[in-house]
């Protein structure tokens, strides 16, 4: 695979990070070792790792959300990757069943309460991609440490998820459509192979 081989030549941050996300995209369970791997590089800004997580995160795996919960904590991963690794974890949970979004919310809850600033608003804003309306309550209680440009922000996200998220039927049906669209990709694999052993013989 190309993106595998361009990742093993060792390529500058910025484009592993691009490299990586889009390897995730291709929702291989066995890209999981090498993203775990790579989110934990703390070369220069931490953009390698970063686009690790985000990778973990398009892999759409409980495999991968249950190690991206594990990058959550403080120290786990390089300081400037966690807001990456919540993003992975709320964009890997957001077309699950209510259950599964549920379990990342209150994941997410906790940073609320977090230490560094960036993870802290990140958080917020991922927590309004979940489409739970429990999460306006956790939300609600950081309000009071922030400054007035981000409670805006908050309050904004507060009033999206009390109108209601998506429903369980437009979850369920970008399921279907994501099953398709692997399937499309699985096809499209097969079909350059055939052609590749077409254009040997």
């Amino acid at each position: 695979d190309a993106l595998r081989a361009f990742l093993d030549e060792g390529p500058p941050p910025m484009a592993a990070a691009q490299a990586l996300q889009a390897l995730g995209s291709q929702r291989d369970p066995a890209d999981l070792p090498r993203l775990e791997k790579a989110s934990r590089d703390p070369g220069l800004h931490a953009w390698a790792a970063s686009g690790a997580l985000r990778g973990m995160g398009a892999l759409r795996s409980r495999d991968a959300l249950e190690s991206l919960e594990a990058r959550l904590p403080y120290g786990a991963i390089p300081e400037d990757a966690r807001p990456a690794a919540v993003e992975g974890l709320a964009a890997g949970a957001r077309l699950f069943e209510r259950d599964t979004r549920a379990r990342a919310l209150d994941r997410l809850a906790d940073l609320t309460r977090d230490r560094d600033r960036r993870v802290r608003l990140r958080t917020a804003a991922q927590i309004g991609t979940l489409g739970l309306a429990e999460g306006a309550g956790a939300l609600e209680a950081m309000k009071p440490g922030v400054s007035r440009q981000d409670g805006v922000r908050i309050d904004r996200i507060i009033a999206k998820l009390k109108k209601g998220g998506p429903g369980e039927e437009t979850v369920q049906l970008r399921e279907r459509v994501e099953k398709l669209e692997e399937k499309l990709r699985k096809l499209d694999t097969k079909l350059q192979d055939l052609e590749a052993r077409d254009a040997a013989e």
